[in-house]
């Protein structure tokens, strides 16, 4: 999130202190969730448009790869979309996020794991929701399929928000034994 302040050291996003989380290391958004970028979002989402992820992925593989020539910024080992419940990828025929991932580990030659999270719990969704509301409705919603001790993680999410379904992810990477999430997202809606 842009700072108020060049040096300030709390996040504009969620009023952290930066670089004190104990679960994601690094987020990072390509662009702000608004036109036209929130037209490819949402035609993706909602509208099937499946060529929105591939513009979606290569806008971010950009963006990721000027990041992985910044001092102290290490490339993932495996890039994980954030998972939909059973029902809701029924539904829909498709999971966005999986569908960027799968663009942006092309390009950046980055495996990708649809299968080592999985949503357990069928949860609303989150629009519309406080932060508040969007963390109580992550609690309990996802599960691990093996362990990950010592890897470095990219949590792959069409739009970050609150951050609330990254915190929860990461946070079980973590308990997992994941050395390192990170967050990428094409957008990032500005408050």
């Amino acid at each position: 999130m842009p700072l108020a302040e060049p040096d300030s050291a709390i996040c504009g996003g969620c009023g952290d202190a930066i670089g004190h989380s104990d679960r994601i290391d690094r987020c990072i958004a390509a662009l702000s969730y608004e036109f036209p970028v929130d037209r490819l979002v949402t035609g993706l989402k909602y509208r099937h448009r499946l060529e929105c992820a591939r513009v979606l992925g290569e806008l971010l593989s950009i963006r990721m790869l000027e990041e992985a020539g910044e001092p102290g910024f290490c490339l993932p080992d495996l890039i994980v979309p954030v998972p939909l419940h059973t029902t809701r990828l029924l539904k829909r025929g498709f999971n966005q996020a999986a569908e960027i991932a799968r663009w942006v580990s092309q390009t950046m030659h980055i495996p990708r794991d649809f299968r080592l999270v999985r949503r357990v719990r069928n949860t609303p969704g989150q629009t519309g929701l406080s932060r508040s509301a969007r963390l109580q409705n992550m609690h309990g919603a996802f599960s691990l399929a093996a362990p990950v001790a010592g890897a470095r993680i990219a949590l792959l999410d069409d739009v970050i928000t609150t951050t609330a379904t990254v915190a929860a992810l990461a946070e079980l990477l973590k308990k997992g034994g994941a050395r390192e999430v990170q967050v990428w997202a094409p957008a990032r809606t500005i408050r």
